[in-house]
């Protein structure tokens, strides 16, 4: 039987690393960062019906009006907001379910417990998680009430928790749907080949990634950001950059 012992750790301590780039050849990292973002576009391209679906979802929920011209030119265009309702009573409703301080987390205990030992880890465990989501993770609670009315509006909202390198502690981001992509015919998020999240980034928050690490360097000037300096990257440039930079 061959010895796989070398190569589960090496991947046990790329899993490790904050940014994996120094492991790979640089001919094998332009390769990987092209594959990287072709199938993102693959991904992104068999949703296209979808995302168009969800966007005017969206405009319907904000009563964002368009300009009616049938049957005549600036015709009434009157829409009675059904959707909006629906969605902030959804909210409304949800929120105090999910929110409810001071104990956020609920653990159960599995198996027999007569000492009371994994119960009393347990509510340690409660307390602990309370309170990283409610003190620690700043705009946890204000993100869960943007999550709670995107739910309705395109079907789904998901959360990231991660391990954050800048701020030396774990973190937690909303994601919409519409900027978490995978392929249109995935059954599940556990067994899709892949799944990527696309975010925007000032540039002074690129600097940071690359001078801890996360990101490779290179040149975040050389990318036209608009006649603001300090402003938001363009979303599809910002897709680019950052297949290119992990």
């Amino acid at each position: 039987m061959a010895d796989n012992t070398e190569p589960l750790a090496e991947l046990e301590k790329l899993s490790q690393s904050p940014n994996v780039i120094d492991a790979f050849k640089e001919q094998d990292v332009s390769r990987l960062g092209q594959e990287a973002l072709e199938e993102y576009q693959i991904d992104r391209e068999s949703r296209a019906g979808w995302e168009q679906d969800a966007k005017e979802a969206m405009k319907a929920i904000l009563q964002e009006k368009q300009p009616k011209n049938y049957p005549w030119p600036n015709a009434s265009n009157v829409r009675v907001p059904l959707l909006t309702t629906a969605a902030l009573q959804f909210a409304a409703r949800a929120y105090p379910a999910i929110v409810q301080s001071p104990k956020m987390v609920r653990m159960e205990v599995i198996g027999r417990d007569s000492d009371e030992r994994k119960q009393e880890r347990a509510d340690r465990v409660e307390t602990h998680m309370s309170y990283q989501l409610l003190k620690e993770i700043k705009g946890w609670e204000a993100d869960t009430d943007t999550l709670l009315h995107q739910i309705p509006a395109v079907g789904c909202s998901f959360r990231k928790t991660f391990y954050s390198a800048e701020l030396k502690r774990p973190d937690a981001r909303l994601v919409s749907a519409l900027d978490l992509v995978v392929n249109q015919s995935a059954v599940s998020l556990e067994t899709v080949p892949r799944i990527s999240h696309r975010f925007d980034l000032y540039p002074h928050e690129i600097q940071t990634r690359i001078r801890s690490g996360t990101f490779a360097d290179f040149d975040v000037n050389a990318h036209d950001g608009g006649s603001d300096d300090d402003g938001l990257r363009p979303r599809e440039q910002n897709d680019q950059d950052s297949m290119a930079a992990h």
